[in-house]
């Protein structure tokens, strides 16, 4: 073998081995770039608990857009269930930087989805009409419906006040309830006709 023959068989190892070694700095710098990636929700899926994240934009404006990934959620003795909604901002975190084995955090408050609130001292969570306001010693709801299913409920407090047009207890289309004032019929004796209660309980009032 010529000089010129081994150099050139050194040339073409060398070019090999500086191939590979391109190709693996790409692949190391695509696995970090995919460590955690920024982008909205581009899809749901509650039944399966996964969503599709929007993380970029091609080279003809079309989506790029991530497998479908779980995103995160209390999973043990306390459960929850938060499903992201579409155009919300979320993290896609990747350690090993396959995002194929991902998954999703929220990603804070956007244009699109500003803070439900300014007051650094309350705790906010809205839904739609729904919204809860925890702040230290109280804790306010505001929704159209609210239902409360129990075997047994108590309420201790010093004093309970219910603003409302009409109160059911039991059931709706249940009996009348007589107050101080309202008009009762006596029926028998000296006493009978329609009478006005003049008295009654003195933990219990009511504003018409």
């Amino acid at each position: 073998m010529t000089d010129v023959a081994a150099l050139r068989l050194r040339l073409a190892a060398l070019e090999r081995a500086l191939g590979k070694r391109d190709y693996h700095l790409a692949e190391i710098e695509r696995r970090l770039a995919n460590v955690m990636r920024s982008g909205t929700v581009h899809a749901v899926d509650p039944d399966n608990g996964l969503i599709r994240v929007k993380i970029g934009t091609d080279r003809d404006g079309a989506p790029v857009l991530t497998p479908w990934l779980p995103w995160t959620e209390r999973a043990g003795r306390i459960k929850t269930w938060l499903p992201p909604a579409v155009g919300e901002v979320v993290r896609v975190h990747a350690p090993s930087g396959e995002i194929a084995q991902g998954w999703v955090d929220p990603g804070g408050f956007s244009s699109a989805n500003p803070a439900p609130s300014s007051d650094g001292e309350a705790h906010v969570e809205v839904l739609g009409e729904t919204r809860v306001t925890i702040k230290d010693g109280s804790v306010r709801i505001e929704t159209k419906a609210a239902t409360i299913v129990s075997e047994e409920a108590t309420v201790e407090s010093k004093k309970v006040v219910i603003k409302s047009g009409s109160i059911d207890l039991g059931g709706e289309d249940g009996k009348r309830l007589a107050r101080v004032g309202d008009r009762v019929q006596v029926s028998a004796g000296s006493s009978a006709g329609l009478w006005p209660i003049v008295e009654g309980s003195t933990k219990v009032r009511a504003i018409d």
